[in-house]
């Protein structure tokens, strides 16, 4: 049976990573906004959300990492 646990561990990675970059998307969209103001940016909030979400993943990715980093 390691043929299944092989296609559901994919199919689960597959759906993690896509649930993990929606979700840090938004978060990651807002502190490229908050960083964008920093250079008088005239760029909205939604401009960047539309923009790559995986990017937006990453960015908030790493900037939860940087927070939970801080606090500990």
């Amino acid at each position: 049976m390691p043929i299944f646990e092989v296609i559901g561990e994919i199919i689960v990675e597959i759906l993690f990573e896509n649930i993990l970059y929606f979700l840090l998307s938004v978060p990651g969209a807002f502190f490229r906004f908050i960083i964008s103001r920093f250079w008088m940016s005239k760029r909205s909030l939604k401009d960047f959300i539309k923009d790559d979400p995986m990017m937006n993943g990453i960015v908030g990715l790493i900037v939860f990492i940087l927070i939970g980093l801080i606090i500990v």
